[in-house]
């Protein structure tokens, strides 16, 4: 096939098929791409551009419903994250053990992924059975290739297939670099710390908060921390924050007797928890999460589209008020299951 090709072509996407290298645009920089088979791929792609063997290169995927398969196991969040941050130009590492690949398919413990706001990479890439790994154009330790410098790359290497004009591009930005390790951690680029965080505040509400909300919201930290692979206190540092509040709280009342030992019988303590109303925390951007539909019905109208129920599947929690040890540990198999449900539906892609 000719060396150049129109942006996009199917000349192009068989190339890929028939296991060949091409170059490719992205929405930041020229790339070097193959379709990813396995590490041989990766392999090949490094020998083009004369870096060292075994390492390996992101995965680039011609839009989020084409990564969607290959993230079944994601901690709470990080689908929500991929919504908002993709496609862009960012580049995510994460490990392995979120994803599809075993580690015969990928050798390596982090996995790049990246989804370009780039036309003509979906164009080239959409529909493919597999992904592309892709790498930027330059030799190692140096930077990405533009304008004369890349033509005259592309000059010498005539057998790759291209969609460029490459004298007409400017110097590109590479991608933002972020690895989920559990914490964002920024390896490449700039960015707003909120831009890096997958989680959100939230809030439980019951009536009191001294009863189902404190101990909700410690099932629901216990739950992030043990999904995320991290200690509770670290939470904050992917954006994660769990508060509880009442409709009709008394301030500063403790937790109850029996959410206190229903709590202590999972390894959970509510010993420093304090009551306070949702007033309490107005104006923090928090997702509300009740316990019953009487509390949607008792918010204000400008708060009643963050709120829903703590059970994705509507299932209210029964107010344990006054009862006995086995009502107070009904409650908490019920909290349980509904806070797995959560974040279950938190740890999904929508239509998944």
């Amino acid at each position: 096939m000719p060396a150049t090709s129109p942006p996009g072509s199917s000349p192009l996407r068989e190339a890929l098929q028939d296991g060949a290298t091409v170059v490719l645009p992205t929405d930041t920089i020229p790339g070097l791409a193959r379709l990813y088979r396995g590490p041989e791929d990766s392999a090949a792609l490094a020998a083009c551009k004369d870096s060292e063997p075994g390492r390996p290169f992101s995965l680039h995927f011609s839009d989020v419903a084409a990564l969607v398969p290959y993230l079944p196991h994601c901690p709470p969040g990080f689908p929500a994250w991929v919504r908002a941050s993709l496609p862009g130009p960012w580049t995510a590492l994460v490990p392995r053990a979120w994803t599809s690949f075993s580690e015969e398919d990928w050798p390596w413990p982090w996995i790049g992924i990246r989804v370009p706001d780039c036309a003509e990479f979906r164009a080239a890439t959409r529909k493919l059975p597999h992904p592309v790994v892709a790498t930027s154009i330059n030799a190692p330790g140096q930077p990405p290739l533009h304008g004369k410098p890349l033509a005259r790359w592309l000059q010498e290497h005539a057998n790759i297939p291209h969609a460029l004009e490459p004298e007409s591009l400017r110097a590109g930005q590479a991608s933002t670099v972020l690895r989920f390790g559990p914490l964002p951690y920024l390896i490449r680029g700039s960015a707003a710390i909120p831009a890096m965080q997958p989680g959100h505040a939230v809030v439980l509400l019951c009536t009191g908060n001294t009863c189902r909300s404190p101990l909700a919201a410690a099932l629901l930290r216990h739950g992030l921390a043990k999904s995320w692979q991290t200690r509770e206190n670290r939470l904050p540092g992917l954006g994660w924050r769990v508060d509880s509040a009442g409709t009709g709280a008394m301030v500063g009342q403790p937790a109850s007797s029996g959410s206190l030992a229903a709590a202590q019988s999972l390894g959970l303590s509510l010993d420093g928890h304090r009551a306070r109303p949702l007033s309490a925390l107005a104006g923090e951007g928090f997702q509300i999460l009740a316990l019953a539909n009487s509390h949607l019905q008792e918010l204000p109208s400008g708060l009643q589209s963050k709120a829903e129920l703590l059970d994705p599947e509507g299932t209210e929690i029964a107010d344990p008020f006054g009862g006995d040890a086995a009502t107070y540990n009904q409650m908490a198999v019920h909290l349980q299951g509904a806070v797995a449900r959560r974040l279950d539906l938190w740890s999904s892609f929508p239509g998944t």
